[in-house]
């Protein structure tokens, strides 16, 4: 996972266990119980609260939405509005090369559809940074890297 994520990722994870209604079973947690790693809680937080596209086509939908929510919201001056959707597109991303091996799509466009993921995410990289106070880049500076890899993921998506 990129290091612009983990640590989002982590704080939300945990900031929803711990205030997600209806999550307490009502018994105490186990005294003795061994702690929860970081990569556990992730894992057990992000099934719980998101669900994710499952084939190579539907994530290329679901990542076109949540480019589109980005776009608008820097387009509304509302750069805050993009930070959900900079950090669910991550999680997207990580899964798309393997969805593409399962669609067996080729060994030319898995490898471009790699290329592509790896533009994705070294364009938000700094767009996420510059949202959290960091140096970085505007969304306006990486827009068309990243509309150029959007495009390389659309070409293969299979037609029906």
């Amino acid at each position: 996972m990129p290091a612009f994520f983990r640590p989002t990722l982590a704080i939300a994870t945990l900031a929803l266990a711990v205030s997600a209604p209806g999550c307490d079973s009502g018994s105490k947690p186990q005294e003795n119980a061994p702690p929860v790693s970081i990569d556990a809680a992730e894992a057990v937080g992000t099934e719980a609260a998101h669900s994710h596209a499952e084939t190579y086509p539907e994530a290329v939908a679901e990542l076109d939405g949540m480019r589109e929510a980005i776009e608008k919201a820097f387009a509304a001056n509302d750069p805050q509005a993009a930070d959900e959707p900079i950090h669910e597109i991550g999680h997207v991303l990580e899964e798309l090369s393997g969805m593409a091996k399962q669609a067996k799509l080729g060994v030319e466009a898995e490898t471009a559809i790699d290329t592509a993921v790896e533009k994705l995410f070294d364009a938000l990289a700094p767009v996420d940074e510059k949202l959290h106070g960091k140096e970085g880049k505007d969304y306006s500076e990486v827009k068309a890297e990243i509309n150029a890899a959007f495009e390389v993921l659309r070409k293969y998506v299979p037609k029906k």
